[in-house]
């Protein structure tokens, strides 16, 4: 995935984007950061790489959101702009009703009956659908699911 930032990086410059530009440079840097990180381990996964380019996004859209309270539409758009850059790198996020039927279908995998089970359904959402749903709604649900 580094290898593929780095391609898309050139690409962008020789197009002149430079909101993409600055995208990738941002993405490129918290990898660095990380590398250099207590938390390094010696090797830099596509998880982990996901994970920074997930903060990210997360990032930019409580900024647009602060921009929008605060009217700045210019820099609304220049976040939202950046936001859509950022979101050709993460994977499609499942639906509300994908998540559920998943969810069913790992409680039922794991034989969870109680709420003291929810690590476990947690850490198989997690290995079966990386970055890939929404922890809020899953933990909600799984809460309501094993009372």
């Amino acid at each position: 995935m580094e290898s593929k930032l780095q391609q898309d990086l050139v690409t962008a410059m020789k197009e002149k984007n430079i909101s993409k530009v600055t995208v990738l440079r941002e993405i490129k840097t918290a990898i660095s950061n990380f590398k250099t990180s207590p938390n390094y381990k010696g090797e830099c996964t596509n998880r982990d790489i996901l994970y920074i380019i997930q903060k990210i996004s997360k990032q930019h859209k409580d900024s647009a959101q602060l921009y929008t309270d605060a009217g700045r539409k210019d820099l609304v758009e220049e976040e939202l702009s950046q936001l859509n850059y950022i979101n050709e790198y993460l994977p499609k996020m499942l639906t509300e009703e994908e998540t559920i039927e998943a969810v069913n279908s790992i409680i039922q995998s794991v034989n969870a009956t109680s709420v003291k089970d929810m690590g476990k359904v947690m850490r198989r959402i997690e290995e079966t659908y990386p970055s890939q749903y929404d922890p809020g709604l899953v933990s909600s649900y799984v809460m309501s699911k094993l009372k």
